[in-house]
């Protein structure tokens, strides 16, 4: 019984240092690409743009080594054919905005750091065309991955991708959003 107990109290002991010596925050930003299903039929239109998050490791009541808190923030611009209630297929400019926060699970190996998060909030979409103009906010969510690999002191490289779901029109667009950047982690 002892030697379970010991056993016990030197791995929470670890594992409460092990979380110590890792970076209880980083930032995160990028450059980002989208394949957008604005349309909703699976004919995808290339937007780009930035991405921008903040990771915090810290949670009141559970601490652990392997799980944080994201703010994530994007931004794409493009152009795409789009059916218009007047004036039936038309070229548009695309701007659309993603607002997102959620939980993530990441643990560190070496130079890398793999991790997958899941994350929920809204996105503002924004169509402009010869004499039409639409903007809308709805639901937003991402689920997804990536890696951060370690370049110099405090600087990682990332790599993410995402599976961006929005809702617009009454309809559910199923896009994918890939970003790659710098991490900063104090």
């Amino acid at each position: 019984m002892f030697r379970k107990l010991l056993v016990v109290l030197t791995f929470l002991a670890s594992s409460s240092l092990a979380s110590a010596q890792l970076p209880k925050y980083n930032a995160f930003a990028g450059y980002a690409f989208e394949l957008n299903d604005l349309n909703s039929n699976n004919h995808y239109f290339q937007l780009h743009g930035g991405e921008g998050t903040f990771e915090a490791r810290y949670f009141p009541f559970v601490h652990s080594p392997y799980l944080s808190l994201v703010g994530d923030a994007s931004a794409h611009f493009g152009a795409a054919d789009q059916v218009l209630p007047q004036n039936g297929i038309e070229h548009v400019h695309v701007r659309e905005y993603v607002f997102l926060g959620g939980p993530r699970l990441s643990f560190t190996t070496g130079h890398y750091r793999p991790f997958v998060h899941a994350l929920v909030g809204a996105a503002r979409n924004s169509l402009t065309a010869s004499g039409y103009s639409d903007t809308e906010l709805n639901f937003a969510a991402a689920f997804g991955g990536g890696l951060d690999r370690r370049i110099h002191g405090r600087f990682q490289w990332r790599f993410q991708g995402d599976y961006l779901l929005t809702r617009f029109s009454s309809s559910t667009q199923h896009s994918g959003r890939f970003s790659t950047g710098v991490v900063y982690t104090f």
